[in-house]
């Protein structure tokens, strides 16, 4: 049986090629993908390894202070323990696990570890740099280093923390420190008071390297130090790293563990724990298993996606094959060949083709992922690249090969050795067994559309929690539409050939509808990689047309400033603690007025708000503190003296005695009133208290939360919180500019307030939306090489079946130009029927997932505004693409067709 299994594989080789290519790209890819899936884990994996690089145990100590001992006596253990752990025998070193954070005059900060060591070190020097070797020399970050603007050689100048911490000596009596700016200024007293204990302490580095960007992305914003460095730094001993003599560490573990139970009350649920490297990282990796498992789930959709549309062109491939070689089964039966000889022997065919396409597949995928892999940075090392490969991988992936090439050829094997020599030999015959086989699609199909599309509906009607309905509906009414599509396909490209006036097309059109199981296989095919890709591309228009539309309606402006605390600016660290106290509007008012003139914006004003104490309805007890009320009419921004609306849409006035509220709080604040009113209470800046019962209202489209009326304000005492800036930027095609701006605005106010901006939001949204339809498409790419290479095929063997028809066409005068422009017409309208019903299978399927997931109430916290959008250019670009593919790929074909001569059609 081998031996005629390779002389039919010798004289038919030809035929298959084109489905070694479809397995071994499917293959590829499948390869790639889990290779991909594996360096994502992997590095994971290394960052943990590399966060605890040179660490032998991780202490994290629990609960070591007696009921109501003071956290002064607390500090004090933890330095006494830190410092016995120090003194054990086997102990090399300890240091703070936190990464150590320093301050330069100017705010900028760097983080820095201990220098592991030998093939440990991550941070690789750049040409010219060195390790640090000494106390007081550093080995920057790249991106530390850029941020610095340092080079090598340079000195600088931080401080890092206090010796002791005040607030464990110090603690605040009632009253103080019930801000930021309280806190800061009794941090800035004992500074003064005391700086031996409570002074930053000064500290000066030598660049003596600058890491490359390559290795200072696996170390994310880490500098190294040298070990001696990290002693001097006693400011957390909650946690904090040992390093120990080689072979020492259980015992060491052990020591630490005995050392601290004592202090540890019995029964505590936080005792103190000692973990070695390989327990530390085993533990976080633990935290990402959930999103390995999303991850590597995602990945393998789309050679999963590729496989389906292998599995469509092989079969289609081993119909027409097969059924070339009827004559030649017909006399394999005459001559006493049985049928299961024949499935034996067609199937080991099958098994071969499936082997050699695995193998192909397997090899290719490995080979492009490893450039791959580096170029994304998920491996930095041939070690860290071979260990995203197993066996399993391999094996799995050539079992899978096999299968999908049994899996598309059992087919075609079983209904061809169901026919007699006599069969064999009608061509009528053919027509009658195809014309059953394929009255089995439509009506498998129209089962799958009358469960899908109640389950669909059900899906989107029952919102979000029921998205699973809506995801498999939606499937089953999208692939029992394709099945219906590609069936119909052929009778349809037949009659618009016979409406056509040149006889080329007449006859094309009837070459189509006499062989419908290739066009049907190419126009499912092509439909199926379209639709996902215009799915995609619509998903992603809507997201971005619903958050600018959600956007424009709620925020009132491109920019707002608030501030951190209702009544008080932070203080810079030099500011003496017995500085006169400033009105809290009145500074607020003088920081922010520097914007207000800002020739980047071109419109500005400041929002009067208010400090309010919610009060239960049921007792005079404060329910609530520091509650901010915004009145502002947004519509009037500050522009040259006058008035400038804003480029959204005007909001509405608040009404008098009416709180707004968005709408994910307003049950909470209902919560909290008597017949329909809420309790405030106001204390104003001369001490007088006020009280109101106001109406609680969810806001309005265009209205900030917590927004009241002018005159509401005025009856609680009027303002008395820092206001709230609000500003318009200057319209401009570049928004990057805009988001460069505001970048730099937010490093200027990040003290003291908070910066909001759509702009901000909207470049995030779009920069992550554009990566993900990027990459999604490019994934998608695969499927649509894969029926382009099944259209080439398809007609590859068509030609070759026709050769006698070609010759008898040129011999009645059809000439070899004639004959190229039918067969590129078939190529032609077969790829504009398939990706026309992929767009309309890829719409339909967006709509109902958006709906599923009820974009109005998912985003926007529940005042979303769903624009449901088809991006027109994109999808046309993408239909062009795939028809001038599709005419591409039958080019070679054509030559082929036009090559007949007269004599071929009497051979």
């Amino acid at each position: 049986m081998w031996r005629l299994t390779i002389e039919n594989l010798k004289t038919h080789w030809g035929r298959y090629v084109a489905s070694i290519i479809t397995i071994m790209l499917a293959t590829a890819f499948a390869m790639g993908t889990l290779m991909f899936g594996a360096g994502i884990a992997n590095s994971f994996q290394w960052k943990e390894e590399n966060r605890v690089a040179g660490v032998d145990l991780k202490v994290e100590v629990g609960d070591i202070g007696a009921e109501g001992e003071s956290g002064a006596k607390v500090f004090d253990r933890q330095l006494e323990l830190a410092q016995k752990v120090r003194d054990m025998p086997d102990v090399e070193a300890i240091w703070s696990a936190d990464p150590e954070i320093f301050k330069n005059d100017k705010g900028d900060i760097i983080s820095t570890a201990v220098l592991p060591g030998g093939d440990k070190n991550v941070l690789v020097p750049q040409e010219g740099g060195t390790y640090p070797t000494e106390p007081g020399q550093i080995l920057l970050n790249y991106t530390e280093a850029k941020d610095l603007k340092a080079k090598v050689g340079d000195e600088l100048k931080f401080t890092g923390p206090s010796k002791r911490f005040w607030l464990d000596d110090h603690p605040p009596q009632d009253g103080e420190g019930d801000s930021a700016a309280e806190f800061q200024k009794l941090a800035n007293k004992w500074a003064q008071q005391d700086p031996e204990n409570y002074a930053r302490i000064p500290y000066t580095y030598k660049v003596v390297g600058i890491a490359t960007e390559r290795s200072s992305k696996q170390l994310t914003g880490t500098s190294y130090i040298t070990l001696a460095d990290s002693q001097k730094y006693n400011d957390n001993w909650f946690v904090y790293y040992v390093k120990v003599k080689p072979g020492t560490e259980e015992k060491v573990k052990s020591e630490i563990q005995n050392l601290y139970q004592p202090f540890n009350p019995k029964d505590t649920n936080s005792p103190t724990s000692v973990k070695t490297q390989s327990e530390v990282v085993d533990i976080e990796m633990g935290r990402y298993q959930g999103a390995q498992l999303i991850i590597s789930a995602m990945f393998l959709i789309f050679p999963a996606i590729a496989m389906i549309v292998a599995i469509i062109i092989v079969s289609s491939t081993f119909r027409v094959v097969q059924g070339e070689r009827r004559k030649e089964i017909a006399l394999m039966r005459c001559i006493g060949a049985s049928k299961q000889q024949l499935k034996r022997t067609l199937v080991a065919e099958q098994l071969v083709v499936g082997a050699v396409s695995a193998l192909l597949g397997i090899v290719l995928g490995i080979a492009v992922s490893i450039p791959a892999l580096w170029y994304f940075e998920l491996a930095g090392s041939w070690k860290q690249i071979a260990s995203t490969i197993s066996w399993w991988m391999i094996v799995a992936l050539f079992i899978l090969g096999l299968l999908i090439t049994l899996f598309a050829g059992i087919g075609p094997a079983r209904a061809l050795q169901k026919i007699s020599p006599i069969q064999a030999l009608s061509l009528g015959a053919e027509e009658e067994t195809s014309l059953k086989r394929r009255l089995r699609m439509p009506i498998g199909a129209a089962i799958m559309i009358l469960v899908g599309v109640p389950t669909a509906i059900y899906g989107i009607n029952a919102g979000i929690e029921k998205f699973g309905f809506t995801v498999l509906g939606t499937a089953l009414g999208v692939l029992g539409t394709l099945m219906i599509g590609s069936f119909l396909a052929p009778n349809l490209i037949g009659t618009i050939g016979k409406l056509g006036q040149r006889s080329t097309t007449q006859i094309a059109g009837q070459n189509v509808r006499q062989n419908p199981g290739r066009t049907s296989a190419t126009v499912a095919a092509l439909a199926l990689s379209v639709g996902l890709v215009t799915m995609m591309m619509v998903g992603a228009a809507t997201v971005r047309g619903s958050v600018d539309a959600t956007l424009d309606r709620a925020v009132g402006a491109d920019v707002t400033l608030t501030s951190f605390s209702d009544t008080d600016l932070v203080p810079e660290d030099s500011v003496p603690a017995d500085a006169p106290k400033q009105n809290p509007v009145e500074a607020g008012t003088k920081a922010l007025e520097k914007y207000l003139k800002d020739p980047h914006f071109v419109a500005t004003n400041l929002v009067p708000r208010i400090k309010v104490n919610l009060v239960n309805p049921d007792s005079s007890e404060v329910k609530s503190e520091d509650w901010n009320e915004d009145d502002f009419d947004r519509a009037a921004l500050q522009e040259n003296g006058g008035v400038a609306k804003l480029t959204n849409s005007e909001p509405p006035q608040a009404e008098d005695n009416v709180l707004y509220v968005i709408g994910a709080n307003e049950g909470y604040y209902r919560d909290l009133t008597k017949d329909g009113k809420l309790v405030l209470k106001s204390i104003d800046l001369q001490g007088k208290k006020h009280t109101l019962e106001v109406r609680v209202q969810e806001i309005k489209p265009g209205m900030a939360s917590n927004t009241i009326s002018k005159a509401t304000m005025e009856s609680l005492g009027g303002p008395n919180a820092i206001p709230q800036f609000v500003g318009n930027l200057k319209p401009t095609d570049d928004q990057q500019e805009q988001v460069d701006y505001l970048k730099e605005l937010q490093n200027d106010v990040e003290r003291n307030f908070a910066l909001k901006s759509p702009i901000m939001v909207k470049a995030q949204i779009y920069e992550a939306v554009d990566i993900m339809l990027l990459s999604v498409t490019a994934l998608l790419s695969v499927s649509v090489l894969v029926a382009m290479i099944g259209v080439a095929n398809t007609l590859i063997l068509s030609v070759s079946a026709r050769k006698r028809e070609f010759g008898l066409l040129r011999a009645l005068g059809m000439t070899s130009g004639q004959t190229k422009g039918m067969v590129l017409w078939e190529a032609l309208v077969s790829g504009i029927c398939g990706a026309l019903l992929g767009v309309i299978l890829g719409v339909v399927a967006a709509y109902a997932g958006i709906k599923g997931l009820n974009f109005s109430r998912t985003i926007g916290d529940g005042l979303g505004t769903e624009v449901f959008t088809i991006p027109w250019l994109q999808i046309l670009g993408a239909l062009a693409v795939v028809v001038v593919a599709a005419t591409i790929a039958a080019l070679i074909p054509a030559r082929r067709a036009g090559k007949a001569t007269p004599i071929q059609a009497l051979a």
